[in-house]
C-alpha cells in the first residue's frame, strides 16, 4: 500500500455522524420550540421554493429482510397489510403539517423515497401513495422535470419494475 493510501486511511478512519442527520448533531445548539420550527420551515419553503419547489422525503420503513449494514428506522416484514394503514397515517401527518404551515398544498421540486426500502411496496401501493402526495401539490407547479429518487436495498430489489440496486433516480 502506498504512503498516500495509508495517510488517507488514517485520516478518514474515524467515527463520523450518520449520513441521515442533517445538519449533523454537533451543529445543533438547542431544540427549537414548535412555533420556531413551524416558522423556520415556512420561511424555508417560501425562500427556497420560489424557483425549484420544496424537497419532500417520504420514509417507507418496511423491508423483506434485514441488511447486515442497516441502521435505518425500519421493520422487517412480509405483511403488505401494514402498507396502506401506514400510507394513510403518513398522509394524515402530511395534511396536519400543511395545516400547521397554513397551506393547502406545496410546490414540490423533488420527491425522495427512502426507508427501509420503498421497493417493498407493490406498484399499486406506490401509485396510491404518490398520487395522494401529488394531489397535495399546486397543480401545474411541479418542477419540470421533477427529479425523484428511491433508495433501494441491494439484495431483494431485483424485481420487476425496479431492477438493480442502490439509489435509483427517475424523472417525472
Amino acid at each position: 500500500m502506498t504512503t498516500t493510501n495509508v495517510q488517507l486511511l488514517r485520516k478518514y478512519n474515524v467515527p463520523g455522524p450518520r449520513y441521515t442527520s442533517y445538519p449533523t448533531v454537533p451543529y445543533w445548539d438547542r431544540t427549537p420550540t414548535e412555533a420556531e420550527w413551524i416558522e423556520r420551515v415556512a420561511n424555508a419553503i417560501d425562500t427556497d421554493t420560489a424557483h425549484s419547489g420544496a424537497s419532500l422525503y417520504v420514509h417507507i420503513p418496511f423491508c423483506r429482510s434485514l441488511c447486515t449494514y442497516c441502521g435505518c428506522n425500519m421493520r422487517v416484514t412480509r405483511n403488505h397489510g401494514l402498507v396502506m394503514p401506514y400510507v394513510e397515517a403518513l398522509l394524515k401527518e402530511y395534511d396536519l403539517t400543511l395545516q400547521r404551515l397554513g397551506r393547502d398544498a406545496l410546490r414540490i421540486g423533488e420527491v425522495h423515497l427512502g426507508g427501509g426500502t420503498p421497493t417493498f411496496l407493490h406498484p399499486e401501493e406506490l401509485d396510491a401513495l404518490m398520487t395522494s402526495v401529488l394531489d397535495r401539490t399546486f397543480r401545474g407547479e411541479l418542477s419540470d422535470p421533477t427529479p425523484n429518487t428511491a433508495e433501494t436495498a441491494p439484495a431483494p430489489t431485483a424485481s420487476p419494475g425496479m431492477p438493480g440496486e442502490g439509489r435509483r433516480t427517475f424523472v417525472g
